[in-house]
Protein backbone atom coordinates (compact mmCIF):
# COMPACT_ATOMS: atom_id res chain seq x y z
CA UNK A 1 0.00 0.00 0.00
CA UNK A 2 1.24 3.38 -0.72
CA UNK A 3 2.97 5.11 2.06
CA UNK A 4 2.06 8.80 2.80
CA UNK A 5 4.48 11.55 2.42
CA UNK A 6 4.16 14.81 3.91
CA UNK A 7 5.28 18.08 2.03
CA UNK A 8 3.86 21.23 2.50
CA UNK A 9 0.43 21.29 0.77
CA UNK A 10 -0.67 19.72 4.46
CA UNK A 11 0.94 22.60 6.33
CA UNK A 12 -1.51 23.95 8.51
CA UNK A 13 0.57 27.10 9.49
CA UNK A 14 0.83 25.75 13.09
CA UNK A 15 4.34 24.61 13.57
CA UNK A 16 3.39 22.20 16.49
CA UNK A 17 0.03 21.01 14.62
CA UNK A 18 2.29 20.56 11.43
CA UNK A 19 4.95 18.53 13.75
CA UNK A 20 2.34 16.53 14.95
CA UNK A 21 0.31 16.02 11.53
CA UNK A 22 3.87 14.54 10.79
CA UNK A 23 4.14 12.40 13.58
CA UNK A 24 0.77 10.84 12.54
CA UNK A 25 2.40 10.16 8.85
CA UNK A 26 4.86 8.54 10.27
CA UNK A 27 3.04 6.10 12.87
CA UNK A 28 0.43 5.48 9.81
CA UNK A 29 3.52 4.31 7.55
CA UNK A 30 5.04 2.61 10.10
CA UNK A 31 1.64 0.62 10.53
CA UNK A 32 1.97 -0.05 7.13
CA UNK A 33 5.47 -1.15 7.36
CA UNK A 34 4.50 -4.28 9.38
CA UNK A 35 5.03 -7.73 7.38
CA UNK A 36 2.61 -9.93 7.34
CA UNK A 37 0.84 -8.07 9.45
CA UNK A 38 -2.70 -9.88 10.24
CA UNK A 39 -5.93 -9.26 12.90
CA UNK A 40 -4.10 -12.24 14.93
CA UNK A 41 -0.60 -9.32 14.72
CA UNK A 42 0.23 -8.32 18.24
CA UNK A 43 1.97 -5.83 16.29
CA UNK A 44 -1.39 -4.31 15.12
CA UNK A 45 -2.91 -3.83 18.35
CA UNK A 46 0.54 -2.20 19.34
CA UNK A 47 0.40 0.11 16.95
CA UNK A 48 -3.02 0.67 17.12
CA UNK A 49 -2.83 1.74 21.17
CA UNK A 50 0.64 3.83 19.85
CA UNK A 51 -1.08 5.92 16.88
CA UNK A 52 -4.43 6.19 19.34
CA UNK A 53 -2.75 7.39 21.67
CA UNK A 54 -0.67 10.23 19.79
CA UNK A 55 -4.11 11.32 18.50
CA UNK A 56 -5.76 11.88 21.79
CA UNK A 57 -2.69 14.15 22.09
CA UNK A 58 -2.55 15.70 18.95
CA UNK A 59 -6.85 16.38 18.95
CA UNK A 60 -6.44 17.71 22.23
CA UNK A 61 -3.96 20.21 21.57
CA UNK A 62 -5.89 21.10 18.67
CA UNK A 63 -8.97 21.81 20.36
CA UNK A 64 -7.16 23.67 22.85
CA UNK A 65 -6.12 26.44 20.72
CA UNK A 66 -9.41 26.30 19.08
CA UNK A 67 -11.18 26.83 22.20
CA UNK A 68 -8.43 29.60 23.07
CA UNK A 69 -8.62 31.58 20.17
CA UNK A 70 -12.38 31.01 19.71
CA UNK A 71 -12.15 29.28 16.32
CA UNK A 72 -15.97 28.89 14.55
CA UNK A 73 -16.09 25.59 13.46
CA UNK A 74 -15.03 24.59 17.30
CA UNK A 75 -18.27 21.94 17.33
CA UNK A 76 -17.64 20.68 13.82
CA UNK A 77 -13.32 20.01 14.37
CA UNK A 78 -14.86 18.23 17.59
CA UNK A 79 -17.53 16.15 16.25
CA UNK A 80 -15.11 15.00 13.67
CA UNK A 81 -12.60 13.94 16.18
CA UNK A 82 -15.46 12.42 18.24
CA UNK A 83 -16.28 10.43 14.92
CA UNK A 84 -13.07 9.34 14.38
CA UNK A 85 -12.33 7.87 17.59
CA UNK A 86 -15.70 5.79 17.45
CA UNK A 87 -14.11 4.44 14.00
CA UNK A 88 -10.96 3.86 15.58
CA UNK A 89 -12.98 1.61 18.71
CA UNK A 90 -14.62 -0.41 15.82
CA UNK A 91 -11.75 -1.50 14.51
CA UNK A 92 -10.20 -2.08 17.96
CA UNK A 93 -13.73 -4.32 18.62
CA UNK A 94 -13.12 -6.17 15.13
CA UNK A 95 -9.53 -6.97 15.75
CA UNK A 96 -11.14 -8.85 19.23
CA UNK A 97 -13.44 -10.43 17.09
CA UNK A 98 -10.07 -11.79 14.57
CA UNK A 99 -12.41 -9.92 12.03
CA UNK A 100 -9.52 -10.83 8.72
CA UNK A 101 -10.10 -7.51 6.73
CA UNK A 102 -8.88 -4.86 9.66
CA UNK A 103 -5.27 -4.29 8.48
CA UNK A 104 -6.13 -3.31 5.04
CA UNK A 105 -9.24 -1.80 6.44
CA UNK A 106 -7.53 0.37 9.00
CA UNK A 107 -4.70 1.43 7.00
CA UNK A 108 -7.13 2.43 3.69
CA UNK A 109 -9.40 4.71 6.42
CA UNK A 110 -6.69 6.06 8.03
CA UNK A 111 -4.73 7.45 4.97
CA UNK A 112 -7.95 8.89 3.65
CA UNK A 113 -9.75 10.24 6.75
CA UNK A 114 -5.94 12.16 7.79
CA UNK A 115 -5.41 13.63 4.37
CA UNK A 116 -9.27 14.38 3.90
CA UNK A 117 -8.91 16.36 7.12
CA UNK A 118 -6.23 17.94 6.79
CA UNK A 119 -6.18 19.08 3.86
CA UNK A 120 -10.22 20.01 3.82
CA UNK A 121 -11.21 20.69 7.52
CA UNK A 122 -7.40 21.59 8.48
CA UNK A 123 -7.10 23.79 6.34
CA UNK A 124 -9.93 26.08 6.88
CA UNK A 125 -8.04 27.18 10.50
CA UNK A 126 -4.96 28.12 8.60
CA UNK A 127 -5.48 31.70 7.68
CA UNK A 128 -7.92 31.99 11.28
CA UNK A 129 -4.97 31.18 13.27
CA UNK A 130 -2.18 32.69 11.49
CA UNK A 131 -4.02 36.11 11.37
CA UNK A 132 -4.21 35.58 15.76
CA UNK A 133 -0.63 35.21 15.17
CA UNK A 134 -0.57 31.37 16.25
CA UNK A 135 2.65 30.24 14.41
Amino acid sequence: MEKLEWNEKYSVGVKALDEQHKVIFDLINALSDLENITVFSEELADALTKLMNYLVEHFNLEEKYMREYKYPRYDIQVTQHKKFKKQILKFNLDTIRYKPSVPEDLLEYLKQWFVNHILEEDMLYRDFFIEKGLK
